[in-house]
This record gives structure tokens, sequence and C-alpha cells, in this order.
């Protein structure tokens, strides 16, 4: 079996071979191909893989997919990211509420402190 990466006009392969050799691939099993690819713009990019050879009959097979990505200004933060945030937010809005409490009950003790003084 054989992998081929099909890239976009401005991309760079780097690192990896396209094709790729993935050598025979038995029932149940995979084989992987790693790319790394530098872009020259950012932005929407569609990727292409291809890969093809014989089954283990023999007989010819092949399999196609295609990626679209963002690269930089058009990257969208991950559910993680956006969670992340969230989560920080909240958890500053918690500190300061108990930051605030905080100085209540002492206002609270040190007004109480001077009723007691005066009587």
């Amino acid at each position: 079996m054989r992998a081929v990466l099909t890239l976009p006009s401005g991309a760079t392969l780097t690192s990896g071979d396209s094709p790729a050799a993935l050598g025979s691939i038995g029932g149940g099993t995979y084989s992987e191909a790693t790319w790394i690819i530098v872009f020259e713009k950012n932005g929407t990019h569609t990727l292409r893989f291809d890969a093809s050879g014989n089954d283990s009959n023999g007989l010819p097979c092949s399999a196609s997919k295609s990626a679209t990505i963002q690269v930089g200004k058009g990257f969208q933060p991950s559910l993680f990211n956006e969670a992340f945030y969230i989560v920080l937010v909240v958890t500053c809005l918690a500190v300061l509420l108990v930051l605030f409490v905080v100085a209540s009950q002492r206002r609270r003790e040190k007004k109480q402190g001077f009723k007691e003084k005066l009587s």
C-alpha cells in the first residue's frame, strides 16, 4: 500500500514522503503516514489523501479522503480553549466574591468593635 498527499498551492511538504510506503496491511490492522506541511498564507486550505494498493487477496483497492484546515488568522479556538477561559472567568469571579465577603465581614467586625468601645 502507498499513501499520496496532494497539497494546495502555497503549501510545502517539509517532512515525510509523498507517496509514502505503508507496506502490507492485513485485515483489522492499519498503517500510518506522517507529514509536516508549511503554508505560505493564512486561510482555509484543503488537503487530499489517497491510499492505494492490493488487498490480502491481491485485488486492487483504494481509499480517498479530503480534510479542510484553518491556518493563521482563520484559526478558531478549540472547545477546550473556550472552556478553559470560561473556567478562568468563573474562578476569577469566585475569588472576587470571596474577597468582597471577607471585606464586608471585616467592616462589620470593625463597626461592631467601634460600637462596643463607645458603650
